[in-house]
């Protein structure tokens, strides 16, 4: 437990350096990921022309859509990480020193998971202001929205652990993890509850359906 304890303080650290030592690149992913949730808002309200339906539908979009920073995060970053360590030399380092692999990437989640609900709050706050539209998060729904998160987010993280194993085999693996994300990005705005047969089953089979 405690070498676990100092895995996760030395994960925690190397995170809040990178993030400090190149914020050019945390300030401009949170900016590209703003852009495109404006250019699909902006879209939407265009191509919906009733006001009272868009709006009775905005707090499931903007929801769907925070959750799918979460895939981008999750998907891309452990598996980013594995092949930016095996292409600098470090990766058989790192496991010789920690030979029980998954509990490292299990701590590379954790952290990962705090550092990415810091950046979506970020995200949400600008996304909230611009649409005026806020969501109703209070200390009596906390529970359930925090329950809610870790379960869709537990579901999400497992697919990163896959591209993660992936990673380890096949070394270069960005654009199936790119794939991926964006059919992440579809099932968030699918109707799945108008579906029927085969499909409807094989999307509500994936553990992160309904939080998306």
């Amino acid at each position: 437990m405690r070498q676990v304890l100092k895995l996760a303080r030395a994960e925690t650290m190397r995170s809040i350096l990178l993030a400090l030592r190149y914020p050019v690149e945390t300030i401009v992913g949170l900016g590209i990921m703003y852009c495109i949730f404006m250019g699909l808002f902006l879209g939407a309200r265009t191509l919906v022309k009733d006001p009272e339906v868009f709006n009775a539908s905005l707090d499931g979009f903007v929801i769907s859509y925070v959750m799918w920073f979460f895939v981008i995060s999750a998907i891309g970053q452990l598996a980013f990480h594995v092949q930016m360590e095996a292409q600098i030399g470090v990766l058989e380092q790192i496991f010789l020193n920690y030979p029980r692999v998954l509990v490292l990437l299990l701590v590379r989640c954790v952290v990962d998971f705090v550092t990415s609900l810091i950046l979506v709050s970020v995200l949400l706050l600008c996304i909230m202001a611009t649409t005026g539209r806020w969501l109703a998060i209070g200390v009596g729904n906390s529970a359930q929205i925090l329950l809610l998160l870790v379960l869709t987010v537990a579901g999400i993280y497992g697919f990163g652990l896959i591209f993660a194993g992936l990673a380890l085999v096949f070394k270069r693996i960005g654009q199936i993890g790119s794939i991926t994300q964006f059919a992440f990005f579809l099932l968030a705005y699918l109707p799945i509850e108008q579906m029927t047969g085969w499909m409807r089953v094989a999307l509500y089979s994936l553990p992160l359906t309904l939080g998306l």
